[in-house]
């Protein structure tokens, strides 16, 4: 009886531990499968308002903290850390909206017109005119209302007029948004959990719909959208190899789905560690650590260039930042994905 006893008490134990566990996954399960619907209803809800801001307060975290990080993280940190407290946060907020406006857009726009789609003709002329303006130059919500927020209505009415109802249920819609393959997981939840200081026990949940991955959380019961990424393969560090001679050829490493591409510099050594001890590897930083930063770096520009891609995804440098200011703008340098 003695041995018998211990040996059924393991079994008890071990029976209780596996339907803990069954119990467990099986609530997960029903969490992803809310979350699913929510994913279904979000996208619907966009395609019948062509606008971000019902998602936004329909769909989003309700705490406040939470909500100003997203914020912050996606839109504010690109502003002037000496003016971000000059800048009300109804206009920040208009502004964030206003890019993932943008972005749900383009991705409709690009799924409804299938793999050999060209943007609006009358879109590139508002495109630029959002890339050239630099939001870190705003003192006020005033200026960044009337000169960034305003350009962004533009461009998201060109792309709304090219936009209609009956795409959304066409055949072609549904079977490019089911041919769209990931190489790799692009939904980073870690990441995710330290830019927004969570609990490694905290469960997220990743919803997919077309060229986006949606981070849920659960918040007093209910599953609520708190941020939002691309479903972009995660860039890596690479060493461009440049060859040739004036204008030289630069090879690097990318995804394909370049956008635009930033150079800037020469950087000490001693700024590169106080950079990375303040921020890491991080894409995203708050505005107290942009704060750091300033003292890192000081008010020296080191923006050299900025490059945009053409159709045939050749880069020329449309825009020599700190070479035109010096009235020294270069000849086209040609960047190549391999």
């Amino acid at each position: 009886m003695k041995k018998i006893l211990p040996a059924l008490l393991c079994v008890i134990l071990l029976a209780s531990s596996t339907y803990k566990t069954e119990a467990q996954t099986s609530a997960q399960q029903e969490k992803q499968r809310q979350a699913e619907e929510i994913g279904d209803r979000l996208i619907q809800r966009f395609h019948e308002t062509l606008d971000f801001d019902p998602i936004f307060k329909e769909f989003f975290v309700s705490d406040p903290e939470m909500r100003r990080l997203e914020v912050e993280l996606v839109f504010g940190r690109r502003l002037n850390s000496q003016f971000r407290d000059k800048i009300d946060q109804t206009a920040v907020e208009k502004a964030y909206v206003s890019e993932w406006t943008f972005w749900h857009l383009f991705s409709a726009y690009m799924f409804t017109q299938g793999k050999d789609f060209q943007p609006p003709p009358e879109m590139e002329e508002a495109y630029e005119a959002i890339t050239s303006t630099n939001p870190a130059k705003f003192a006020s919500g005033k200026e960044l209302n009337e000169q960034y927020n305003k350009k962004y209505d533009m461009l998201n009415n060109i792309l709304r007029k090219n936009l209609t109802p009956e795409a959304f249920r066409s055949e072609s819609y549904r079977r490019n948004v089911a041919s769209i393959k990931e190489p790799a997981e692009t939904a980073d939840i870690p990441q995710m959990k330290r830019d927004f200081y969570l609990g490694k026990d905290v469960k997220v949940y990743v919803v997919k719909r077309e060229f986006f991955n949606y981070f849920l959380l659960d918040e007093k019961g209910a599953l609520r959208i708190f941020t939002i990424s691309l479903r972009t393969k995660k860039e890596v560090d690479t060493d461009p190899i440049v060859s040739g001679g004036n204008p030289p050829i630069i090879e690097f490493n990318g995804t394909g789905g370049l956008l635009q591409l930033f150079v800037s510099g020469p950087f000490t050594l001693e700024q590169i560690k106080g950079e990375y001890k303040i921020a890491g590897r991080r894409d995203s930083i708050t505005a107290e650590q942009s704060r750091e930063l300033d003292k890192i770096y000081g008010d020296k520009h080191y923006n050299l260039w900025q490059l945009d891609p053409d159709q045939s995804r050749n880069l020329v440098i449309t825009h020599g930042l700190e070479a035109a200011r010096k009235g020294r703008t270069g000849g086209p340098i040609k960047f190549t994905n391999v």
